[in-house]
């Protein structure tokens, strides 16, 4: 039986562009409960990975995703470029966002996600020296201007500073990441049938609480990540509902941290 990991990159609404400020969390106050009761309906779990930056403000929200059984990983404590961080700054995001879960949790932070999976070349080694275990930054395709990993193995493996890489799938016959914003954009029905097609193994699909969302927080980033955030934006939450209950029948959800064992 496969395995189906559900991942969730707890930021602020816009794909993290807004200052981590309760106004600008729409996504995690009114999506983090949905996601809570989808998941527990059907009994999945699932890794969420927290801004550590907005962990003050929603302390209470993230402790309850962990007594429901889920797991809290690092999304680095600002939400910003990390590939163009220097060394020294990199480190300090990995080691302040592990310290700030690890205290206010009491409980080992073991994976990380670079935001907008801008992976820095030393990323790994940073990693390493700040006490993680497993990576999931990366993504097995091209996207012009944030990553080109056309190349890059689809399945987990362990990198030279020790650091378990669990890359994002892609939806199958495609070079486009699983993505629940790819997937509703491309529509349910073709997805499955190329999954079904396929015969596709284990599956690390991502998401934000902001994507499910039919009423976006009134902002203007330009129209192409207008675009990307509002198109079928009222079939998002029904297209999550779809995938959980497609792989519910034949696959059993786990969190990346499973993949450590």
């Amino acid at each position: 039986m496969s395995r189906i990991s559900l991942t969730i990159d707890v930021e602020s609404d816009w794909g993290g562009r807004l200052q981590p400020c309760r106004e600008n969390c729409i996504g995690i106050e009114k999506g983090i409960p949905q996601l809570l009761s989808m998941l527990e309906r059907n009994r999945a779990k699932a890794t969420f990975f927290v801004s550590a930056s907005i962990f003050s403000l929603y302390g209470e929200l993230v402790k309850e995703m962990m007594a429901k059984g889920h797991e809290i990983a690092s999304h680095g404590y600002l939400h910003t470029d990390y590939s163009k961080l220097g060394k020294a700054d990199l480190l300090y995001q990995a080691k302040k966002s592990k310290e700030l879960l690890e205290d206010g949790l009491n409980c080992e932070i073991a994976g990380f996600r670079a935001p907008q999976f801008r992976m820095h070349p030393d990323l790994y080694e940073t990693l390493f020296v700040a006490g993680y275990k497993y990576d999931s930054s990366a993504v097995c395709g091209r996207l012009a201007g944030r990553y080109d990993n056309s190349k890059l193995r689809k399945s987990p493996f362990k990198t030279n500073h020790n650091i378990l890489e669990i890359p994002i799938s892609n939806i199958p016959m495609t070079n486009k990441p699983m993505g629940i914003l790819w997937i509703n954009h491309l529509g349910f029905s073709i997805f499955s049938a190329l999954e079904r097609f396929s015969g596709a193994g284990d599956v690390v699909i991502y998401l934000h609480p902001f994507d499910i969302l039919e009423q976006k927080s009134k902002n203007d980033f330009g129209l192409l990540v207008n675009f990307w955030y509002t198109f079928k934006a009222a079939s998002a939450c029904n297209t999550l509902k779809r995938i959980i209950d497609y792989y519910s029948r034949s696959s059993n959800f786990v969190t990346l941290n499973k993949y450590l064992e």
